[in-house]
């Protein structure tokens, strides 16, 4: 029987919040245990709602909050089969399930259009965009509504409608006016829920190529090719990135001072927003050497070998958290990208 709670914990000590709230978690989890463990109950049996309506019932803790975390502790683990507490990963999802969003969320019913809400950052819409094509084998007509930098990538590579959302380029407008905006398409659903509908097994996540570069762009950037693209900082931490002894390296790191791309060859784009341009170096390259961040995505939808280095604890601007996309020693998302 796997033991959840020690995901839990995991989860938890690496998450986000300060340290007095952690540990209040962490010590309430063990008593909880130790009280389990008195009355013979194996936690690990215990319907997930129902532990964690018993961590909260003292009053502390949010229910929401603790859903989610874990929600990613078995998803951390591999367990896909149970997607409980990831509508709460964030307050857009939530508000997705209001009564004031007029058109019908789609539960895998027979229908004939769906418009698909992008959401996050442009990392989680190409990797939660993978499952697009199972909804195209169910939906005659699919719109994505995707950031900007993505829109002509899936448009090209899917062959489906594609629209910017609303919510970037009207950047003043409330989220939730997105949200409840009437749409012609007969349902909807955010690209986030994707995962819980299509994505149940290991065996469920194929792992394919799925987005095509420009040959234009492939060709633009032939002279780099065989070589290794690195991109050492992100939220989730960073490492030094002459550590790795990489041999002429590419540098894909967007926000990258003068000083740190010394020997490196620096691309003559804009790394944050050239999305078509990082695909075609990216298809270029012989791997991608990176931290936790978009380069994973972009380089692994276009088959490129990744290698994902989780950076240490506070080795950046902010603290590491807990990421259960990066499980090692594969991502499961892509065809051939390793974590270490």
């Amino acid at each position: 029987m796997p033991d959840y709670l020690r995901d839990f914990r995991e989860v938890v000590s690496r998450g986000s919040g300060s340290q007095l709230k952690r540990d209040r978690l962490l010590k309430k989890i063990a008593k909880f245990e130790r009280t389990c463990r008195r009355m013979g109950a194996d936690v690990n049996r215990y319907p997930q709602s129902k532990l964690i309506e018993a961590l909260c019932s003292d009053g502390h803790g949010d229910y929401r909050d603790l859903m989610f975390q874990f929600c990613v502790a078995r998803l951390a683990r591999g367990d896909f089969s149970d997607w409980s507490g990831w509508e709460y990963r964030n307050e857009w999802a939530l508000g997705s399930y209001s009564p004031e969003v007029p058109n019908r969320r789609w539960r895998l019913e027979p229908v004939q259009s769906i418009a698909i809400l992008g959401e996050q950052g442009i990392g989680d819409e190409v990797m939660f965009g993978s499952c697009i094509p199972d909804v195209m084998a169910r939906v005659p007509k699919v719109v994505f509504e995707c950031d900007p930098r993505l829109v002509e990538p899936f448009k090209r590579s899917l062959r489906i409608d594609c629209k910017a959302r609303e919510d970037i380029t009207n950047r003043g407008d409330p989220v939730i006016r997105y949200l409840t905006r009437k749409r012609e398409e007969e349902v909807f659903i955010p690209v986030g829920d994707l995962p819980r509908l299509f994505r149940k097994a290991r065996e469920h996540f194929p792992g394919k190529p799925f987005l095509r570069p420009l040959p234009e762009m492939v060709e633009k950037w032939a002279h780099l090719r065989g070589r290794v693209g690195l991109c050492w900082r992100g939220r989730t931490g960073q490492f030094d990135p002459r550590e790795l002894g990489v041999e002429n390296p590419i540098c894909l790191q967007y926000d990258h001072w003068p000083f740190e791309t010394e020997g490196m060859t620096v691309p003559d784009c804009d790394l944050r927003n050239d999305v078509e341009d990082i695909l075609g170096i990216c298809a270029n390259l012989d791997k991608v050497v990176t931290v936790p961040q978009t380069v994973v995505h972009l380089a692994g939808s276009v088959g490129t070998k990744v290698e994902v280095i989780l950076p240490p604890v506070g080795s950046s601007r902010v603290e590491d958290q807990f990421r259960w996309r990066y499980t090692k020693p594969k991502m499961f998302w892509y065809s051939d990208v390793s974590v270490r």
